[in-house]
């Protein structure tokens, strides 16, 4: 099955994986608690999806700084990330913030 990784701190999106047990991906050797079945959202340039673990669901982020704009290192982004306003508007199972 396909599985989708996140940071286990910051949610940031890491990419994708297969694995035959969400339990651990054998050949990278990713936790269970890391990793999702449920993709994310489209994003466009300059956002970021970030998996929320207590609603289960992916949000939508700007984020401040990326590569394209001279700011550094992808890792750098899940540090910068823009916090998310108070409202934002929902699709599906990912909010995305605005």
């Amino acid at each position: 099955m396909k599985i989708h990784l996140f940071d286990p701190e910051t949610g940031v999106y890491q990419g994708e994986d297969f694995s035959d047990d969400l339990s651990v991906s054998h050949e990278c050797k990713h936790d269970a608690s890391h990793a999702t079945t449920i993709a994310p959202p489209p994003y466009n340039k300059g956002e970021v999806p970030v998996f929320r673990m207590a609603e289960n669901q992916w949000e939508i982020r700007r984020a401040k700084c990326s590569v394209a704009n001279g700011c550094g290192d992808p890792g750098q982004q899940a540090s910068q990330l823009s916090q998310p306003p108070t409202l934002g508007r929902t699709t599906g199972s990912a909010n995305v913030m605005e």
